[in-house]
């Protein structure tokens, strides 16, 4: 989406509002994403038909601040060959020589989700099941909310295109068997992004346990206000994506029959593949009115992000201590912001007058 058609853009200047946080944090993504772009190009070349080098995080997010990783996957759509293990050894020398702002690109984290190969054949097929482990959901899902291609060559994104394409198909297909009259929504994947939200909730507590006080508070704020708004895009692309596209795409998704599949296919694809969180968000606010309510969200957002993204504040969040945090006035500062930007989400969601909540008490729960 380019910016000119931006509704995020759109958002802020119907209210007035400046957001210079948010806004600088898109500016610089796509600048560190190009500045990728060209490093592997020079160094890599073509990566083939099968491949992708695929960004994902603060990155694609369109949020990058200071001190944030460099999320990536190297994307395999087709057979296996050892030359893609080559490509997955030289990558993370390619980017940790990267220097952007005067400071260098930081890996991605030690959790074992990012920074390797990737085969679609689990992503597309292990769904569900014990199979379907936290890391396989966790890349699946990511994948379809927060994800982009780096555009080396011409082939670039063809991979993650149909790795999409099937994803979204798997759970499609399920969804046909339970049509309702007008808008459907799809319960499968539904249920998934719920999933994958208890799953992040869930694995701050493990992490917490294993890891102790280790870098505690910047994952208890990046919970509260970055992780919450992935899971609030994802909701909104399914209990409420009539409102994303209303004109080209809604007035046909409870009309499907034969052309079910098609449609809903290509309509997932190109919500999930080209709109940021942020950008779901802002749209379907906009074009359900909720203007005044997304308005506030991203202010609170942007405080968010001016505050994580000052070195001397990321900094000290991630050396504070658990027992300290109740005393601490940055840490209160950030818990504050993450309230009032909760109560925006419960009054978006759950208050009578807002079009989102007859749907999110039918399907959000049970």
């Amino acid at each position: 989406m380019s910016s000119d058609e931006s509704k995020l853009r759109m958002l802020a200047d119907r209210a007035g509002r400046q957001w210079p946080a948010l806004f600088e944090a898109q500016r610089q993504a796509l600048e560190v994403k190009e500045i990728i772009e060209k490093a592997i190009q020079s160094n890599l070349g073509s990566l083939g038909e099968d491949l992708d080098l695929v960004l994902l995080g603060s990155l694609a997010r369109k949020e990058w601040t200071s001190g944030s990783d460099v999320d990536w996957l190297l994307l395999v759509d087709g057979q296996s060959s050892p030359e893609h293990q080559e490509y997955a050894h030289k990558i993370p020398r390619i980017l940790s020589d990267i220097e952007y702002s005067g400071e260098r690109l930081r890996a991605p984290g030690n959790t074992g989700v990012f920074g390797r190969l990737v085969f679609s054949h689990d992503l597309v097929h292990l769904v569900g099941g014990d199979t379907d482990s936290n890391h396989n959901l966790t890349r699946r899902m990511l994948l379809l909310l927060e994800s982009t291609p780096a555009r080396v060559d011409a082939r670039s994104g063809n991979a993650w295109t149909r790795v999409l394409t099937q994803i979204i198909k798997r759970y499609i297909e399920n969804a046909r068997r339970f049509q309702d009259e007008g808008f459907d929504v799809p319960r499968f994947l539904l249920n998934d992004v719920i999933r994958f939200w208890r799953t992040m909730c869930v694995d701050f507590a493990w992490k917490e346990w294993e890891q102790g006080e280790k870098k505690w508070a910047i994952r208890n704020v990046k919970l509260r206000m970055s992780r919450k708004l992935i899971f609030v895009a994802g909701l909104l692309a399914t209990l409420a994506s009539d409102w994303l596209f209303p004109t080209e795409v809604g007035a046909h998704l409870g009309k499907m029959q034969g052309a079910y599949d098609r449609e809903m296919s290509k309509f997932r694809t190109l919500l999930f593949s080209f709109l940021s969180p942020a950008e779901i968000v802002a749209t379907a606010c906009i074009n359900a009115q909720l203007d005044d309510l997304a308005v506030d969200l991203f202010t609170h957002y942007d405080q968010f992000l001016e505050m994580i993204g000052t070195v001397s504040t990321r900094k000290h969040l991630e050396e504070l201590k658990q027992e300290d945090h109740a005393e601490d006035d940055t840490f209160q500062e950030f818990r504050q912001n993450s309230h009032r930007f909760q109560g925006v989400l419960e009054s978006m969601f759950f208050d009578p007058v807002s079009p989102f909540s007859a749907r999110t008490r039918k399907y959000g729960l049970f």
